[in-house]
């Protein structure tokens, strides 16, 4: 069975995880209300946080399902998605 995701509604949060492929796991979750907003604090995090900032090419932000305030029920993705890449926000050396 595959996995739709709902509408988007204000009791919808959409779910992401920021992934290190040198420790090859997720961050716990957060949720965030459109993939613009999360992509925003991530850009913000990479410059603040000295093991990203030190390591971007270790780092991405994977949005991985949903999240409804009201039910508390989540649904994952049938895949992950990448949806931004902390060395999106580094110059290029």
């Amino acid at each position: 069975m595959t996995n739709v995701l709902p509408v988007q509604t204000d009791n919808v949060k959409l779910l992401f995880a920021i992934h290190d492929s040198v420790a090859n796991e997720f961050n716990p979750p957060v949720t965030f209300p459109s993939i613009a907003v999360a992509v925003r604090f991530f850009g913000d995090l990479c410059k603040k946080d000295p093991v990203i900032s030190n390591h971007p090419s270790d780092f991405s932000l994977v949005w991985i399902g949903s999240f409804n305030c009201v039910s508390g029920s989540v649904i994952s993705l049938d895949e992950s998605q990448t949806v931004a890449k902390a060395t999106d926000f580094f110059p290029a050396e």
